[in-house]
């Protein structure tokens, strides 16, 4: 078993190394107006890729504090000072990421709108 695991690794970085070369000739090899447009979808993406994965950790960490503070106040275990601090924790964490991920997509898109905004401006 340790020995395919090793085999199986092995061959997955290979084909990580090979297909970086290629991506690479093929990025070498394309014509600078293919470059600039490659360029400008991956920097959209990346935008929307952050933006999402902010998200969806602040929602995690929301609910992951949601249920710590659920199984603190079921325990029938008596209080200790660590749990008191977990406790204050959690609800540090719930309010503070449950600000973010209602402020910051409000914040993206006011953004958004500015920028429409302003490109419509200029072109008039």
């Amino acid at each position: 078993m340790n020995t395919a695991n090793f085999i199986f690794t092995a061959v997955a970085a290979i084909f990580a190394v090979v297909s970086g070369f290629g991506v690479l000739l093929a990025w070498v090899n394309t014509n600078p107006e293919k470059r600039a447009e490659a360029l400008a979808h991956v920097r959209a993406m990346s935008t929307y890729t952050f933006r999402f994965t902010v998200i969806i950790v602040c929602v995690t960490v929301v609910l992951i504090s949601c249920w710590d503070v659920i199984q603190f106040g079921r325990s029938d275990a008596p209080l200790r000072r660590r749990d008191i601090l977990q406790l204050a924790m959690n609800f540090w964490n719930f309010t503070v990421y449950i600000v973010a991920a209602i402020g910051l997509p409000a914040y993206w898109l006011r953004k958004s709108k500015a920028e429409q905004r302003y490109r419509a401006d200029a072109q008039t």
